[in-house]
């Protein structure tokens, strides 16, 4: 990996600019309507949170980020161990990883580790919410968190390196590039963590030991484009090796390995009467290893690989813009826990938006077919309504399914090949402000989940999966942002407010692990080359039973980021926890008091001596 660092640093280095103007934080942004060949409607009125650059913040993995800037829950059971994110009350399996449109999550589990992902290398990650992240597919039955690593055929160099220490044992290095002619473009990228992770808390006697974190990315892409033809490749390769550190109250030398390869191609292509015609071919390869013991013999591992064909036609007729997509995916899993078993999916899917004058309306379709078990239909219906400039209302219906695992149907012991497959429905209303530099978001949403899959403990001790007949889940989301600058003074207030409440219709109790309140604010204030930017996040307790008996305790974190640049150069240092409070995202498993780190970046831009 490090000579790969090596010959990235050696291929760009000869190419010098000024550092990009990229505010150092991740703001919610409000998206035009957009139809794209890679077959999905981007709505204007899905508020967004977006990641897009990570110098001077730091987020080495899109969990870290979620956790502590976004007012959503993440799962996450110890620092920089496994992580997933729950949106509106539902389960992690629930929100689809996409990676530029090839989905990541796990065949096993049907979840992506949050903390085996790179942050800071991909161009941008935008978290979608709502009815219409079922665009993505039938994993995005809550949301999606989607992954691109754009190419430009600029003509330029583009360079960044970035250097991260911190308290016990913190050791973090990025290089990533890209470099580009008018035809063709190369991008590629490289990080690494090593983190001995063995922070104590005095005042409960805990040490975590046996937490070391060693884990590498590798992100490269290339493109070539002639006349209405545009071709492109990525590769991309998540490695992970950590140590368990156990409970609160249980020691562990356990150790847990985990590499993800996943390679594609696309081809693009401009038809002559204005469409776009977007063709992709991709594979996934996902491999696992758990030594109950360190240094003994394999207690667990497992192999799964999938393979995509999607196909996508776009266009516009008149006020309309259509997409029709086609894709099939083949995917093969084996474990020790379980033989060899394949999933054969073919998915054909609609999506149109018509615009009027103040009116926006779209829809979408999505059949789909598998022998494993019938598929209803299912899609989404929007309709928008502009009054006035600053003000837009939005009323949304969707449905989804999602099929099992191979975790839940296959593995032994406990799993349940007798379980039916999960659907939703979903209505929504949304109300948007914009102007002069204040946006605000409030959205109402109502949904009722069919037959939700949950592990619960049988009689025996081992844990199992049964399908919940009914969950209904309501909440309310508000979030806005302001921004004002005068002269050299510079300030960003953002605030977001989430209520979720989530209960078993057959019990009539709320659903165990989600929390009912949820929010965050921050404050970046700038001045000249300096910033400073406090961040607050609540978290209400959980009930941890079905019962709703015994419950994990509410969290409020405070942090605070501080930071300086000139010219090429930036320099932060970010205090996590700066309270020293003592929590747990998971019950049993204590995350780090207050922590420091201190980062450098260093960036070079060589723009095109010619832009015509």
């Amino acid at each position: 990996m490090h000579r790969v660092i090596v010959y990235i640093s050696l291929l760009f280095v000869s190419r010098a600019i000024l550092a990009q103007e990229i505010e150092s934080y991740p703001p919610q942004q409000l998206d035009t309507a957009t139809v794209y060949a890679s077959g999905f409607i981007e709505s204007k009125t899905d508020s967004l949170f977006i990641l897009n650059d990570t110098a001077g913040i730091n987020v080495l993995t899109p969990a870290r980020w979620l956790a502590g800037q976004t007012p959503f829950q993440t799962r996450i059971y110890g620092a920089g161990m496994t992580a997933g994110l729950s949106l509106r009350g539902a389960p992690v399996s629930h929100v689809l990883v996409v990676w530029n449109g090839v989905p990541l999550n796990s065949p096993f589990n049907g979840q992506t580790d949050l903390n085996t992902l790179s942050a800071g290398l991909p161009g941008k990650i935008t978290l979608y919410r709502g009815g219409l992240s079922q665009t993505f597919g039938s994993g995005a039955m809550a949301g999606a968190l989607v992954i691109n690593d754009p190419l430009e055929f600029d003509g330029g160099a583009h360079i960044r390196t970035h250097l991260r220490a911190g308290q016990y044992g913190l050791r973090y290095g990025q290089i990533q590039g890209q470099q580009s002619g008018k035809r063709w473009s190369v991008r590629l990228g490289a990080d690494w963590e090593e983190n001995d992770n063995d922070f104590r808390i005095p005042a409960i006697g805990y040490v975590n030991r046996n937490a070391r974190i060693n884990s590498r990315h590798l992100n490269l892409g290339a493109g070539f484009r002639q006349g209405k033809n545009l071709w492109q490749t990525y590769l991309l390769h998540n490695y992970s090796d950590r140590y368990l550190p156990g409970t609160r109250t249980t020691l562990s030398r356990s150790r847990l390995l985990m590499e993800q390869t996943a390679w594609q191609v696309n081809w693009k292509r401009q038809t002559n009467r204005g469409g776009n015609l977007n063709v992709l071919g991709a594979m996934v390869d996902e491999n696992y290893r758990y030594y109950y013991m360190d240094g003994g013999t394999v207690s667990g591992k497992g192999n799964a690989r999938s393979y995509f064909f999607k196909t996508a036609y776009d266009c516009r007729l008149g006020p309309v813009s259509t997409s029709l997509n086609y894709s099939f995916s083949f995917v093969e899993g084996r474990t020790l826990n379980f033989d060899r078993h394949i999933r054969l999916l073919h998915t054909l899917s609609a999506n149109a938006e018509y615009r009027y004058k103040n009116i926006d309306l779209e829809a979408g379709l999505r059949l789909q077919e598998t022998p494993e078990s019938p598929i209803p239909p299912t899609g989404f219906v929007q309709a928008g309504w502009q009054p006035i400039h600053h003000y837009k209302t939005a009323l949304l219906f969707s449905t989804n399914f999602r099929l099992p695992t191979f975790n839940d149907l296959y593995w032994q012991p406990g799993g349940n090949p007798s379980l039916r497959p999960e659907s939703n429905r979903e209505w929504e209303w949304i109300h948007q402000w914009s102007s002069r530099g204040l946006y605000l978001r409030l959205s109402t949403y109502y949904r009722i989940n069919r037959n939700l899959i949950r592990w619960v403990p049988g009689n025996n001790g081992l844990w199992h999966p049964v399908n919940i007949e009914r969950t209904r889940a309501r909440g309310l989301e508000w979030s806005g942002r302001w921004k004002k600058t005068t002269g050299p003074w510079n300030f960003s207030l953002s605030a977001s407010y989430n209520i979720q409440r989530v209960i078993d219709l057959q019990t009539g109790r709320l659903l165990s692990y989600t929390p009912q309140y949820l929010w965050t604010t921050g404050l970046r204030a700038g001045w000249k080359k300096i910033y400073l930017r406090p961040q607050v996040k609540f978290q209400s307790f959980y009930y941890t039973d079905a019962s709703n008996t015994h419950f994990a305790p509410q969290i409020l974190l405070v942090g605070l980021q501080a930071g300086w640049h000139y010219k090429r150069f930036r320099i932060d240092l970010d205090i996590s926890n700066l309270l020293d409070t003592y929590y747990e995202w998971m019950p049993g498993r204590p995350m780090p008091g207050r922590t420091g780190s201190i980062g450098l970046t260093y960036d070079i831009n060589l723009k095109p001596k010619n832009n015509n």
